[in-house]
């Protein structure tokens, strides 16, 4: 399954609202992860991202 650049540039804007909002919600991430995790990764910045989104929602979960 492939996510269209659109698909992806949405995705980018709702993570950083989430990302400066601070609010990170164990299942949010989760599904973002996967998104991320899914899509073709063709930048720096997507590889970014996933780093920092997996690595926030495994913070997440521990506390949880």
């Amino acid at each position: 399954m492939r996510i269209k650049d659109r698909d992806l540039s949405f995705c980018f804007r709702v993570w950083s609202s989430d990302l400066r909002k601070r609010e990170f919600e164990t299942q949010e991430h989760r599904n973002l992860s996967f998104i991320v995790e899914t899509a073709p990764k063709k930048s720096n910045l997507l590889s970014l991202m996933h780093e920092v989104v997996v690595k926030k929602s495994f913070q997440t979960a521990k506390r949880t």
